[in-house]
């Protein structure tokens, strides 16, 4: 069964899409005996090619663009999407495709529609709802997730998977499914993760206030990816301070996650690992696509909202520490909550894979 993600990172998409897209194609490989995957992805700054292929997945590339008076890679490709469909066409030459899966803020109805001349099927992995598709499947994994929200914008025969019920989420975590413990409320270990990319120096400026904190005892475990801007600044910086660990592109993010008391991150897919692991969260909202769920998990009780504007990060984050040190039951509280949010014993069931079989069938 040969099975192609379109899919890209950069430094301003970041590398959640890619990473999901990952999970995915692992669970299809453990699930489908003969699964063949491939990914195309397009050679932006900070494009993740290589470390997809240190998966063992096969990569076809696209060349890179120019912006030229473009806003953003979002806007090229909803400005170049022929020349995108052309490409992809053109690099899988006369490749059979079973399933087509894209992932991509900048690809609609018109450019899934050209590629439905190789008369796969197609799977839309999204969380925006504000564009057309043209897919059999369309995976929004988000907890505010409702039918109405693709009402209009999906074929009447596309099938919705829809919810937490439908998480992706790695091996790593789903393997720690038994082992998952309640936050008693006192921070000893802090967790500051904001993405692969971290297009806003988010990393930085929080190792940088927190380091000026003398309320704070805890030990302060710092990752980054492969391609962040500012990791040899961050690296030094814990290396020079006392209790201050630094880690860079690790396959135990789940290891790091359950040992640690309070997270401090991005509010992109980290999110749905974090409660997973009933880990409570600070969450900094990153990107548009971040406000409706930081929102949302936030009204739940599941994390505590640091809003969007870096300028008054350290006034926000400063406070809210404070305020968990007087207060460890609403750590408690916030790692209660976020356990319950997941059916665990599904996901581990693999339900997309198993949607995605009853389509191909």
């Amino acid at each position: 069964m040969n099975i192609i993600f379109r899919v890209d990172a950069s430094e301003q998409i970041g590398t959640g899409h890619v990473m999901r897209c990952l999970t995915l194609a692992k669970q299809l490989g453990l699930t489908i005996q003969d699964a063949q995957v491939t990914f195309i992805c397009r050679e932006l700054q900070g494009h993740f090619i290589q470390y997809i292929q240190q998966q063992q997945i096969r990569v076809l590339k696209l060349g890179p663009i120019a912006f030229l008076e473009h806003e953003n890679e979002y806007e090229w490709y909803r400005e170049n999407w022929q020349k995108d469909a052309y490409e992809s066409l053109s690099i899988l030459q006369d490749q059979t495709i079973d399933l087509l899966v894209v992932d991509h803020y900048g690809l609609d109805d018109k450019w899934e529609k050209r590629m439905r001349k190789k008369g796969n099927r197609l799977m839309v992995i999204d969380d925006l709802a504000d564009r057309k598709h043209d897919c059999d499947l369309l995976l929004d994994q988000n907890i505010q997730a409702n039918p109405f929200r693709y009402q209009g914008l999906v074929p009447e025969s596309c099938h919705l998977l829809l919810g937490t019920d439908y998480l992706l989420l790695r091996e790593e975590f789903l393997q720690m499914a038994d082992k998952i413990r309640v936050r008693e409320g006192e921070i000893k270990d802090l967790l500051v993760f904001f993405g692969g990319s971290d297009p806003k120096h988010l990393t930085l400026k929080t190792v940088e206030i927190l380091q000026e904190l003398s309320f704070l005892d805890a030990n302060i475990h710092v990752v980054v990816g492969s391609s962040h801007p500012d990791k040899e600044q961050i690296a030094r910086r814990c290396r020079n301070r006392e209790g201050y660990f630094y880690y860079c592109q690790i396959d135990y993010m789940a290891k790091l996650m359950d040992q640690a008391d309070l997270a401090i991150g991005a509010g992109g897919t980290t999110t749905w690992e974090r409660l997973y692991l009933g880990l409570p969260a600070l969450t900094v909202v990153t990107a548009d696509n971040q406000v409706e769920l930081t929102k949302n998990i936030e009204k739940g009780g599941m994390t505590i909202s640091l809003g969007s504007n870096s300028s008054t990060l350290e006034i926000t984050l400063k406070k809210t520490l404070e305020n968990l040190q007087r207060n460890p039951h609403l750590i408690r509280e916030m790692s209660k909550r976020s356990l319950r949010c997941i059916d665990k014993e599904r996901l581990r069931s693999y339900p997309v894979v198993t949607a995605i079989t009853e389509v191909l069938k």
